[in-house]
């Protein structure tokens, strides 16, 4: 919960600096147009004013097109932030996973194993980030409270998490994977979190 509460305060401030940001812009470019403008209407005469009316209505056509730029500009780089912070809640979440405690991973490794219900050999295969999180002696307990599994003194390359292999069935516990997954049932929730937000 807090870590989604730093997640929002973080949002916030990106879209509050990129908002102040085009704020400014906006308000520089509405004075160096009001500046234009009233330089033209300084040097026009009066024999000119018809002119005068057609320079003023293509200078005020002018500003709302450069207004309307900058919001565009604007909108798009908040939709990009947004998206950003969106891939950054999975990747956090992968990288929470990654640094969990031998025990917590231990904790993990064991309701998994359970939830299979997979009586005969198995063998568990870490991910070479994962692997040096597990003491010895908690890998042992693992093998003695399930007496079915083996730990494979090889290790996944550059992944966290586990695979648990069974009869030519791999059933994966990489940790980079199993987000993938959950980004499909949470992905709709987070997006409508983020982008409904105005």
């Amino acid at each position: 919960m807090e870590r989604l509460k730093d997640l929002e305060q973080l949002k916030q401030k990106v879209l509050q600096e990129v908002t102040d940001e085009y704020s400014q812009k906006l308000a520089v470019a509405t004075k160096v147009e009001e500046e234009r403008l009233n330089e033209a209407n300084a040097r026009l005469s009066e024999q000119e004013m018809t002119k005068k009316a057609s320079l003023k209505k293509a200078a005020k056509n002018q500003l709302e097109r450069e207004k309307q730029a900058i919001q565009n500009a604007s909108k798009k780089e908040v939709l990009q932030v947004k998206r950003d912070l969106l891939t950054s809640v999975y990747d956090e979440a992968v990288g929470v996973m990654s640094n969990w405690s031998g025990e917590t991973l231990v904790t993990f490794i064991s309701g998994a194993i359970r939830a299979l219900n997979l009586s005969d050999s198995q063998e568990l295969v870490f991910g070479e980030q994962t692997v040096n999180l597990v003491t010895d002696a908690q890998k042992q307990a693992l093998t003695k409270e399930f007496q079915h599994i083996s730990i494979s003194t090889e290790t996944i390359a550059k992944k966290a998490g586990f695979v648990v292999m069974h009869g030519g069935i791999e059933y994966n516990y990489l940790f980079d994977e199993l987000v993938n997954d959950l980004k499909l049932d949470y992905s709709p929730v987070l997006a409508k979190m983020v982008f409904d937000e105005q």
